[in-house]
């Protein structure tokens, strides 16, 4: 028979390796298989150590009924689906380092994204802030998409992110802003632009006429000796 393979939720928690694996083949060959591997759309949902073991001491398990136990109905019913089975029957079985529960926080959310924060928790045996705090850094990276609702553990579908504390309510009318005194009124301003206006005006039609008279003959000379007299009267009078 060839060999089975591992159902992607599997994935969720890493490989032994090295000396833990050893161990593993060891205590199998002294004491045979306590648990039996459990396959879920045949496929090895949980027991994949267990499976490599026995591939090592040459055992070929898909030939022996008796280390399985396909337990389709029974998860989906009991356990609350294949992720929440993988988590805890092996939560318990290891001691995940920060780093490693992070990592499993993530592959969490990147299997079902659509999960509140909350509910990922409680599957992982975390805090909903280390799952906040995860899958921000996720989306951030471009490595989730975002996604407006999610389904808590309730099953009810809930947006993504609340609305602040009060953000609903009747925002109150703004309040009335004080008078500054060295602040003219718009249409006042306007009535004061147009008389400076007019008065440019007028300064600029008198300096014209001014000139026109000066032109003529002999007024030039009237003007100048009308200026003269008139310095010489101030002058006396102060």
């Amino acid at each position: 028979m060839t060999a089975l393979e591992f159902h992607p939720l599997s994935d969720l928690f890493p490989l032994m390796k090295g000396a833990e694996f050893d161990a593993l083949v060891a205590d199998i060959r002294a004491n045979r298989l306590r648990d039996k591997i459990v396959l879920y759309e045949g496929t090895i949902l949980d027991g994949r150590n267990r499976y490599r073991a026995l591939r090592t001491l040459g055992v070929h398990p898909g030939e022996i009924r008796d280390l399985f136990c396909v337990t389709r109905d029974c998860i989906d019913e009991h356990h609350g689906g294949p992720a929440a089975y993988v988590i805890s029957a092996n939560i318990h079985r290891r001691h995940l380092t920060a780093e490693q529960k992070r990592d499993l926080i993530a592959r969490l959310i990147k299997a079902q994204p659509e999960k509140s924060n909350r509910q990922i928790a409680a599957t992982a045996k975390a805090s909903h802030h280390t799952v906040e705090a995860v899958r921000t850094k996720m989306e951030g990276r471009g490595q989730i998409a975002h996604v407006s609702e999610r389904t808590d553990t309730r099953g009810r579908k809930q947006p993504a992110k609340k609305s602040p504390k009060g953000a609903d309510r009747k925002q109150s009318a703004p309040k009335p802003v004080k008078h500054d005194a060295r602040i003219i009124s718009p249409e006042l301003g306007e009535r004061v632009g147009r008389l400076a206006y007019r008065l440019i005006r007028l300064d600029r039609e008198l300096a014209r006429e001014l000139a026109d008279l000066i032109l003529q003959r002999g007024v030039a000379e009237r003007l100048w000796a009308d200026l003269d007299t008139g310095i010489d009267l101030e002058e006396r009078a102060s």
